[in-house]
């Protein structure tokens, strides 16, 4: 049984919040772009997929990003599935809003997917996945519903994202309150990464990482705009007061330690980008050991005979 860490109830509060909010639109624009990144990798796999799941679609960001690959039938159909219906019914808002045609929703939990057995050959969740308590558990569960053969396909939150307002409000918690609570969820680190694919029966593996820095006016400014993405703290064990007083310093503190040039603060919000297929007979395998028809010491001999003709 894994450990719970999240409180679920109160994160899918949040994501109904945000997604449903006047002027949620302001908030799209780092799930947008990892959105697309996660896309760029989809398209240089040489592959068209006949049903693919967006796994926590949101507000639709990864089949916006999707529209060229969508049109030109790399993917043929995609269903768009989430764990609440007000956060589906943005997704089918924007959609609208974006023209995108392919509208297949439904309500899914990431810890509890029910789709049947080799139901997809491709699965994309971006930005989704960070909130599940069981991870590997999910990951077997997605292993699960694709086909032999099929792509799981993802991007989450790495673990030094928002490691500047991390140790910012542990710095003023300490000296304000003068104790240590958690405050920013625990992030996958990118050496756990394949590790939890390997374990949710995933090969040929393949992760990769990269940091995105946004600028900030303050540390209430990038608090508002975490609460809008719907990232608000969701910890089972979490501070429930921390301050004004408390806030303010760790403003200060952000401003000193990582403040930009001009005069506000940086957020470094690290990606980590995942790609796994599930396994088949016809895939690539690793030659079996002592298989091999040549050794190190033909190696050296070639050299020896390389080396008598100069």
């Amino acid at each position: 049984m894994s450990v719970v860490v999240f409180d679920r109830d109160a994160k899918r509060w949040h994501k109904v919040l945000s997604a449903s909010a006047d002027g949620a639109s302001k908030f799209d624009y780092l799930r947008d772009e990892v959105a697309e990144r996660v896309m760029d990798r989809l398209e240089d796999v040489n592959r068209n997929f006949t049903r693919a799941l967006d796994l926590g679609c949101g507000r639709a960001h990864v089949s916006i990003a999707a529209k060229k690959l969508l049109q030109k039938d790399k993917v043929r159909s995609l269903l768009q599935v989430d764990q609440a219906g007000p956060i589906i019914d943005a997704a089918k808002r924007r959609c609208d809003e974006e023209g995108v045609h392919q509208k297949a929703f439904d309500v899914v939990d990431e810890e509890k997917i029910p789709f049947k057995k080799e139901e997809f050959d491709l699965v994309i969740s971006s930005l989704a996945l960070h909130w599940v308590n069981d991870l590997p558990g999910s990951m077997v569960q997605i292993n699960n519903i694709l086909r032999p053969d099929g792509l799981f396909v993802g991007s989450m939150f790495g673990g030094d994202t928002l490691s500047e307002l991390r140790i910012s409000m542990q710095l003023a918690e300490e000296e304000i309150w003068s104790g240590l609570s958690n405050h920013i969820s625990p992030f996958v680190r990118l050496r756990d990464a394949g590790s939890v694919l390997g374990r949710g029966g995933f090969v040929l593996t393949t992760i990769d990482i990269e940091d995105i820095q946004v600028e900030f006016r303050d540390i209430f400014s990038l608090m508002r705009h975490l609460k809008g993405m719907g990232e608000n703290n969701a910890l089972i064990k979490r501070r429930t007061y921390f301050g004004n007083r408390a806030f303010k310093r760790a403003d200060e503190i952000y401003k000193e330690k990582f403040g930009s040039e001009d005069g506000g603060i940086i957020a470094t919000f690290q990606i980590i980008y995942m790609l796994g297929w599930k396994y088949a007979d016809s895939q690539p395998q690793p030659l079996r050991r002592g298989s091999a028809t040549a050794s190190f010491k033909d190696l050296e001999g070639m050299s020896e005979v390389v080396d008598s003709k100069r």
